[in-house]
């Protein structure tokens, strides 16, 4: 097989089942607690170097990627993360600047490596459940934001992730280029439920 054929698979069955990297509910305290991104790709990262092994390196904060598979020494694909909330996403504010943060990093990628192939993973955290008085200060990051979110929707969260996808995904037609939805689920803490949408978009096209 190909290399473009053996990492596209390994990426897509890793996001798909990544569910399974943690202990139960661990991904839910480590999401409330920090933002997802850095769980995340470093478990990506290192399910990536299992399912793929030699003679691929899967390489974390590669030149400022946070990750790249290489052959020997020759970068072959580039990742580069980045988290957010439902609640960020519903703000067009805020919507706005994770979307150029996310077409810089596509623009750092393609520029340092023109031949090899850069894609972007958006982490979008869903959080459902009310927030205990005593944990929306200093241990439930964000809490605000995600009890503002929930607010706007009667306490729907389904509702806050429908209207979160469904503008995100419009917005992603900018970058020109496929992507896929995964959705990680995270598990339950402090009766909070928790799961993270997955975008991996591209590879994108040098402009």
């Amino acid at each position: 097989m190909s290399d473009d054929h053996d990492i596209t698979w390994a990426l897509e069955s890793a996001l798909s089942s990544l569910s399974e990297a943690y202990e139960q509910n661990e991904l839910a305290y480590l999401a409330l607690t920090s933002k997802a991104e850095l769980p995340i790709r470093d478990r990506l990262a290192w399910r990536l170097q299992t399912a793929l092994g030699a003679p691929y390196v899967v390489s974390r904060e590669w030149r400022r990627a946070d990750i790249a598979l290489l052959r020997g020494d020759e970068p072959l694909v580039q990742v580069e993360a980045k988290a957010m909330y439902a609640f960020d996403v519903l703000s067009a504010k805020s919507r706005t600047k994770f979307l150029a943060k996310l077409a810089s990093d596509g623009l750092k990628m393609v520029a340092l490596v023109p031949s090899g192939a850069a894609l972007l993973l958006a982490l979008i955290t869903h959080v459902d459940g009310s927030i205990a008085p005593h944990l929306r200060r200093n241990v439930v990051k964000y809490s605000s934001g995600i009890r503002a979110a929930l607010a706007s929707e009667d306490g729907d969260a389904a509702l806050v992730g429908s209207r979160a996808r469904q503008m995100w995904e419009a917005d992603l037609v900018q970058f020109d280029a496929p992507w896929r939805r995964f959705q990680i689920d995270g598990g339950c803490q402090w009766g909070l439920s928790v799961s993270v949408d997955a975008y991996l978009i591209g590879p994108l096209e040098s402009k």
